[in-house]
């Protein structure tokens, strides 16, 4: 049984709200609760996705496709993806313990001073 162009895109056009909300819902609790810590720029990717959701939202609700917001919404996955990516690599969590170690020196040297 075939199904008509009109059933198939509304199909279409209530799974994309459904994902785009999921999105939009997964952001804002990765942005508000204070038991995540992504940092100023997780922060920021994540409400650059926020908002391209809320705007992709008022497009599909108005009638319209938006081919901007969803590449806008697109591209900062992917920055988001890419670095969580760099994150996780080991050579970012050697730089980490070296400034760490760097720090935490520079700072007993500071203690030391003041003696």
């Amino acid at each position: 049984m075939f199904i008509k162009a009109n059933t198939l895109e509304s199909i279409y056009q209530a799974s994309g709200i459904i994902g785009v909300s999921l999105i939009l819902f997964y952001c804002v609790v990765q942005i508000f609760d204070p038991r995540v810590k992504e940092g100023a720029l997780g922060g920021i990717f994540y409400m650059v996705i926020a908002s391209s959701c809320v705007a992709w939202l008022f497009h599909m609700f108005q009638g319209t496709f938006p081919h901007r917001t969803t590449i806008t919404m697109i591209c900062g996955i992917a920055a988001l993806m890419t670095r969580r990516l760099i994150l996780l690599s080991p050579g970012w969590m050697r730089f980490k313990a070296w400034w760490f170690i760097q720090a935490k020196a520079a700072k007993a040297e500071n203690l030391n001073r003041r003696k």
